[in-house]
């Protein structure tokens, strides 16, 4: 008989500061990031997720998967290498690191934090454990599941303490079973104020173009500033530095209204590396909406479909790693995201669950107007690591 696990990762929304980006190429999981993008774009509205937070859960799952169910984890995630954990913990550790002096840091909040939910006297392998705790550096926390309610309560109030409330039930009523195992928890936080803020007084309603015709009133803030900048035949490209220049958002405008579709059908992780490194500094005269987004997506057949099939095999999946008394697999993996962005700052937050169930420089130019008035990609991305902390489109900011 196999038994549930749900591994849980909440994460939010990452804001740092800004660097020169020609020098910077996109890691390995750029590659992931993009993959979850595609499988999402196939919709309309509005997309956001955090391909961290979803790499990162299910990494932890990763470390009780054993033989081929390893393979395409791996393979999925785009972890290589002899020490995928190690190389978790340590983006893990570099995104979480404080600067070494008070004048040194930036005014941002980043907080990322991992617990191992166990039920009482669970035989977990101690290696699984063990591993967990040193490379995720997780705590260890006992429950009981077979009070479900209380057992759920627990997990949601910790997540939504570590994500500053904005991951509020993330486990929702009957999804852990009195025969529930084990829970992995990844919480991050992030919120940060632009590096050159936009003016309250400087916002006004302005059209924002959802499609060739269809037009909705957003507010629209509006700065003129340094921006990082790129121009090609089909779409514009602005980057946002938060505060302490460590993070920024990268605005990928489509030239058409009507041009989100051919930019996506061009987008993969070589396109985003040479979209990033050829940006230039341009002052701009910048428009664009506050917006706030708020999504749920159900992963499961979207990682299946991106090569992770063994690991959702009721009768062929190896998590041993985990247990070796009793077997199990994964039943579905659920992922929330919520970002606001404003004209201090941009706030975000993500959460993953992965349930596991019985079974198995430049000369001076005039300023340039950039309206961004129409549908566009964004992604939040940390400038040292390359990793993108989130990912999306917003078609329209009203929702």
């Amino acid at each position: 008989m196999k038994f549930a696990v749900i591994l849980f990762a909440p994460l939010i929304a990452m804001m740092l500061p800004w660097n020169c980006v020609a020098e910077e190429t996109m890691p390995a999981s750029s590659e992931f990031a993009v993959g979850l993008y595609h499988q999402l774009d196939k919709g309309a509205g509005n997309i956001f997720f955090s391909p961290l937070s979803v790499r990162a859960a299910l990494a932890m799952t990763a470390a009780g998967a054993k033989g081929k169910t390893l393979e395409e984890m791996l393979a999925v995630l785009n972890l290589k290498g002899n020490d995928p954990h190690g190389e978790m913990g340590d983006l893990i550790r570099e995104l979480s690191a404080e600067p070494k002096s008070e004048e040194d840091r930036p005014k941002l909040v980043l907080r990322i934090a991992n617990a191992v939910w166990g039920q009482t006297r669970y035989p977990f392998n101690p290696a699984f454990m063990d591993l967990v705790r040193t490379q995720y550096e997780a705590e260890a926390k006992s429950v009981d599941f077979a009070n479900e309610p209380a057992a759920r309560k627990k997990i949601n109030d910790w997540v939504a303490e570590k994500t500053n409330q904005k991951i509020l039930d993330l486990i929702p009523a009957g999804v852990i079973q009195r025969d529930t195992p084990l829970v992995l928890t990844n919480a991050v936080y992030f919120n940060a104020p632009w590096a050159d803020p936009f003016k309250k007084g400087a916002t006004t309603d302005q059209m924002f173009q959802v499609t060739p015709d269809k037009t909705t009133t957003v507010p629209t803030m509006r700065r003129m500033g340094r921006y990082g900048y790129a121009d090609n035949s089909d779409f514009q490209t602005i980057e946002l530095p938060y505060a302490g220049h460590e993070t920024s958002m990268v605005i990928i405008l489509p030239k058409a209204v009507d041009g989100m579709s051919a930019v996506e059908s061009k987008m993969d992780a070589k396109m985003l590396s040479e979209t990033l490194g050829s940006l230039k500094l341009r002052e701009l005269d910048l428009s664009m909406p506050r917006f706030k987004i708020e999504q749920a997506a159900m992963m499961g057949q979207i990682l299946k479909a991106m090569g992770m099939k063994l690991a959702f095999d009721r009768d062929h999946a190896d998590f041993s790693g985990i247990c070796s008394v009793e077997p199990l697999y994964i039943g579905e993996v659920l992922h929330k995201a919520f970002v606001k962005v404003d004209e201090e700052g941009t706030e975000a937050a993500a959460a993953t669950a992965v349930v596991m169930r019985a079974g198995a420089a430049m000369r001076q130019e005039p300023p340039l107007r950039v309206q961004v008035d129409h549908p566009f990609l964004m992604v939040i991305r940390h400038h040292k690591s390359g990793e993108i902390l989130f990912m999306g489109r917003v078609m329209n900011p009203n929702g």
